[in-house]
């Protein structure tokens, strides 16, 4: 028999904000990502580096993660589509 384990990945910050119709402000979503890291969870979905045209609740992607607390054993997930959110993410602080 093989040990087991669950690991259970936030993604309400990234995929159940995305597709909302009214554009959240930044101190909103990092407000909600700092309930779950009270809630215990230790990663996060945090940001989609799309095209901000076409998901524009995701603009902010960058100033979502640069203020985010780095040192809190909180792994930060952020979805890059394509070379050019790659890009965007990797030029993020």
């Amino acid at each position: 028999m093989t040990n087991c384990g669950v690991e259970i990945v936030e993604v309400s910050p990234r995929d159940g904000l995305q597709n909302e119709s009214e554009i959240l402000p930044t101190s909103t979503k990092l407000a909600l990502i700092n309930r779950a890291i009270d809630c215990g969870f230790k990663r996060i979905e945090v940001a989609s580096f799309v095209n901000p045209r076409r998901v524009p609740q995701m603009a902010d992607a960058e100033a979502v993660v640069e203020a985010l607390s780095m040192d809190n054993g909180v792994t930060y997930i952020g979805l890059a589509l394509n070379e050019r959110g790659a890009e965007r993410a990797l030029q993020t602080n």
